[in-house]
């Protein structure tokens, strides 16, 4: 039998930040704190993904000579363009795209940090020490992205005329 496979990546990595979130939930309604900014971190890191799997696959299917190694911003313009849409940094679930954007550069290119910082207490010192996407390592923020992402999935098949069934990862087969 023969198959024609079509893999949509976008639809792995939304899947993750899914089974992330949903670990999230479990831990809270547990009150089991445990690692809990961990699996924000792996949510953060698979929305992030999903939001460049999302970008490339729309415009590979929707922009004349897509380009999936040209830098993000320049896809995301293109594909605003293409589109119709205004994926800039104003407003959600656009906004969206350059704070998942910021937080993977961070993460992915993990540039050393030496600063200076004084502190009286354990609070204060813990506050000097955060990383940048600390702020982004807890529930309420991962569901916020979680949803902006869902949202801007949406928008995006919208306005592309794409059709969800065509956006899942699938095999057909036929006999030979």
């Amino acid at each position: 039998m023969a198959f024609r496979i079509r893999q949509y990546p976008h639809n792995d990595l939304l899947n993750l930040a899914h089974y992330h979130r949903e670990v999230i939930a479990r831990k809270l309604a547990a009150n089991d704190h445990e690692g809990i900014a961990l699996d924000c971190t792996s949510c953060l890191i698979a929305l992030a993904f999903s939001v460049e799997a999302l970008v490339n696959f729309v415009g590979s299917r929707k922009v004349t000579d897509w380009n999936e190694s040209a830098k993000a911003p320049a896809k995301i313009a293109r594909l605003s363009k293409t589109l119709g849409l205004p994926m800039g940094t104003d407003g959600e679930p656009y906004a969206a795209i350059a704070m998942l954007r910021k937080i993977r550069n961070d993460l992915a290119h993990g540039t050393p940090s030496h600063r200076t910082a004084a502190a009286a207490s354990r609070e204060e010192l813990d506050k000097a020490m955060q990383a940048p996407w600390d702020k982004y390592r807890n529930p309420e923020a991962v569901e916020m992205l979680y949803r902006q992402v869902v949202e801007l999935r949406k928008a995006m098949f919208d306005a592309a005329g794409i059709p969800w069934v065509d956006t899942i990862t699938s095999a057909i087969g036929s006999h030979y």
